[in-house]
């Protein structure tokens, strides 16, 4: 994770998280409750 900006007037951090490189190794899952085991989240299409 690497910080970009930090505005203090309107208090908001943005932050580059590497989900989206292609050799990542880290896949994120989006789950409708915690003993499920999830679908795959398109973080390129959608906001997290």
């Amino acid at each position: 994770m690497q910080i970009e900006t930090i505005n203090d007037n309107d208090k908001v951090v943005k932050a580059k998280i590497p989900l989206t490189t292609t050799s990542g190794k880290i896949r994120i899952k989006q789950r409708s409750s915690i003993l499920d085991y999830g679908l795959p989240y398109a973080t390129r299409q959608n906001i997290l």
